[in-house]
């Protein structure tokens, strides 16, 4: 019997798809079902059996209401119609004086008919929830894909933007790093900040013993601050074999876009020949 039945049919992966086709699916076996079921219906009539025992047609009226809701009523009654057949032509093999079997055959085609009629505004109603379900869930994937794509290309800008500051940043690292003159950095509060190798080779100390520390580490830095003057300066610095030598200095603040106070101070100094 499930080799009448599609395997398509019994993928669950198909989702809605799936269910609003499964009545064609399923066809084959609702028919035959229904035809097993007058079959068991006639004999029931042909014996003389109790009535309950043609109910069992209830069972394909309620597959047909369920998969096929716009033609369920339709199928329905060509069902119905085939079971009044039965009643009709078919010999009943009862006591003389039973009452006549078609009266209840009607009344079961009424409520066959009823319970298609209930079960066909279920299915109905069911399949137009599924429908707007499909249609929401349709729009929040959408919504969800195009801002999965937005946030996807916000971060790949990002990420462009990162490298490219990361390499503009060490490619001037490595100018101040390689560069001949001295350069040293403070804050507003006069404290040093960052200073390049050939500073460190100019004052005679590595760059662990001055970052941090106040510029008065540096006394004719800290003159420089105190007093000026009128640009570049040429000031003594002292030699750790007691000579003197003489280096020029030029101090520049930085100021910060929009800011009218200097966020930090930058020195370069470079040494004058004898």
């Amino acid at each position: 019997m499930y080799a009448m039945i599609p395997s398509s049919c019994l993928d669950p992966a198909r989702g809605t798809e799936a269910r609003k086709g499964s009545g064609r699916c399923f066809l084959p076996l609702i028919v035959l079902l229904a035809l097993l079921c007058l079959g068991i219906s006639a004999i029931c009539v042909y014996s003389g059996y109790p009535a309950v025992f043609h109910s069992i047609i209830c069972i394909p009226v309620l597959l047909f209401s369920i998969y096929f809701s716009g033609r369920g009523l339709l199928y329905t009654s060509l069902l119905c119609l085939a079971y009044l057949l039965i009643v009709l032509f078919i010999p009943v093999h009862t006591e003389t004086g039973a009452p006549s079997p078609v009266i209840p055959a009607l009344v079961r085609i009424g409520l066959f008919e009823l319970l298609a009629f209930m079960a066909n505004r279920l299915s109905r109603r069911h399949a137009y929830t599924e429908r707007l379900l499909d249609e929401t869930r349709s729009r929040l994937d959408r919504q969800v894909r195009e801002r999965t794509l937005h946030l996807q290309q916000e971060i790949e800008q990002r990420d462009r933007l990162q490298a490219a500051y990361r390499e503009a940043t060490e490619y001037h690292e490595r100018i101040v790093a390689q560069m001949d003159l001295a350069m040293v950095v403070w804050n507003n509060d006069m404290y040093i900040t960052n200073l390049n190798p050939a500073f460190e080779k100019l004052v005679g100390r590595p760059r662990e013993d001055l970052v941090g520390r106040k510029l008065s580490t540096i006394p004719e830095l800290e003159e420089t601050v105190r007093n000026p003057g009128n640009g570049p300066q040429i000031l003594n610095r002292p030699n750790r074999d007691n000579t003197v030598s003489k280096v020029l200095w030029s101090v520049s603040p930085i100021y910060l876009p929009e800011q009218s106070n200097p966020a930090m101070t930058v020195a370069a100094g470079i040494r004058v020949p004898e």
